[in-house]
């Protein structure tokens, strides 16, 4: 049963939720307020998963209040609904929101928010950890121009054109962009100069993926980690997405599947960066002591804190809304297996591309069996060596 708390100045809006909410009475049960201090004064007698608030109240807003939450209540999953104009509610809710959503809003969407953030938040076994998570006053938020090119992309007079001018307006994206465009990786036969050639020659889906890519890595090269090599993992991102790309088309996924193993690809290992970033000596530890050991990082991340950047990245993901097959990814991409009863291609695709990844990064001293769930792939009935065949080609354009 999952418990929400429910705030809003108006008591129509409020009666107007509650009639909603009551299809879902058999797995939500929610309590109803008009103000963010008696917001308070509940929670400081029962718990709640999650807190909905509306934005515009009189004495204290709904950025203020969850900010306040964020502080005292950090596991709690804090959602504003609200009305007002998208791009001023955005900007203030940014910091303690995890997720804005617009007036009116779908009870299944909103339910279905609700249900994907808490099942990633409590794979964060570590309740320590959890409420670090939850604290974070810079837990790296979805970058502004991702969200401009994903509404690009629904809208049917969009154009190239126009992706290119959303991208030039950030040009800090922009610079981080034009440098992994450019990169050896991606391997292009000529000089990329501008977004929109960038676009152009890549496509949308590769170009919207590398500015979610450079907007996140972008957020912690201020904040600089001894812990860990933002461009290395960059890089080993940029190429796990693009694996994951190809290898998704060579076991017969549809465009969007294929686009979709290419973002999480590129955003598995986001968790790494909070961990490094806000557990920095802790987590330099750890790398050293995987770096002298027999057994992957990601198994000392979860003997040391109790959890895995995997587990993180997805908690992440979840919050911003990313489609459930991408946090799903995210989350196994090291034992898919733990998806009982499944074998999603996206999850499947990033599986082996970050295995492949990895035997490279180790300069063949260990096969990529040695990073694979075998017991996964036995069931997905898949060939590892022949996805490696598909994964290796680098991205060319003429």
């Amino acid at each position: 049963m999952i418990r929400v708390l429910f705030v809003d100045d108006d008591p129509l809006i409020l009666a107007g939720l509650k009639r909603l909410m009551r299809r879902f009475a058999q797995a939500l049960q929610a309590e109803y307020v008009t103000s963010g201090s008696d917001a308070l004064a509940l929670l400081s007698q029962e718990s709640f998963d999650a807190i909905v608030s509306d934005m515009r109240m009189p004495g204290m807003d709904g950025a203020e209040l969850l900010n306040r939450v964020r502080g005292e209540f950090p596991e709690m999953v804090r959602l504003i609904l609200s009305g007002q104009a998208p791009q001023e509610s955005m900007f203030r809710a940014l910091g303690p929101a995890h997720r804005f959503l617009s007036k009116p809003c779908r009870p299944d969407d909103l339910f279905a928010f609700l249900i994907r953030a808490l099942r990633v938040r409590d794979q964060l076994a570590n309740h320590d950890l959890r409420s670090i998570v939850g604290r974070i006053d810079k837990l790296p938020s979805i970058p502004r121009v991702y969200a401009e090119l994903v509404e690009e992309l629904h809208n049917p007079r969009g154009s190239m054109e126009q992706v290119g001018r959303i991208v030039a307006q950030d040009v800090a994206i922009t610079a981080k962009l034009l440098h992994l465009v450019n990169s050896s990786f991606i391997g292009l036969r000529q000089h990329i100069a501008s977004p929109l050639q960038a676009a152009c020659l890549l496509g949308i889906e590769l170009v919207k993926s590398l500015v979610l890519t450079a907007g996140v890595f972008s957020q912690f090269d201020q904040r600089g980690s001894a812990a860990i090599n933002v461009e290395e993992l960059a890089q080993h991102s940029i190429e796990v997405g693009e694996s994951a790309h190809r290898i998704a088309w060579g076991l017969g996924a549809t465009a969007q599947e294929a686009e979709e193993a290419l973002l999480a690809g590129m955003m598995h290992d986001v968790g790494k960066l909070i961990l490094a970033t806000e557990r920095a000596e802790e987590y330099a530890s750890v790398k050293r002591l995987a770096a002298y050991g027999d057994s992957p990082l990601w198994q000392g991340e979860q003997a040391w804190f109790g959890t895995s950047h995997a587990d993180i990245g997805a908690y992440l993901l979840s919050l911003w809304g990313l489609p459930n097959s991408i946090v799903e990814a995210v989350a196994f991409h090291h034992q898919p297996s733990r998806v009982e009863n499944s074998t999603p291609v996206v999850l499947t695709a990033v599986h082996l591309a970050n295995a492949i990844a990895n035997e490279t990064a180790s300069a063949g001293k260990l096969p990529a069996q040695t990073f694979l769930d075998l017991e996964y792939m036995a069931v997905a009935g898949v060939d590892a060596d022949a996805c490696s065949a598909i994964a290796r080609p680098h991205h060319t354009v003429a």
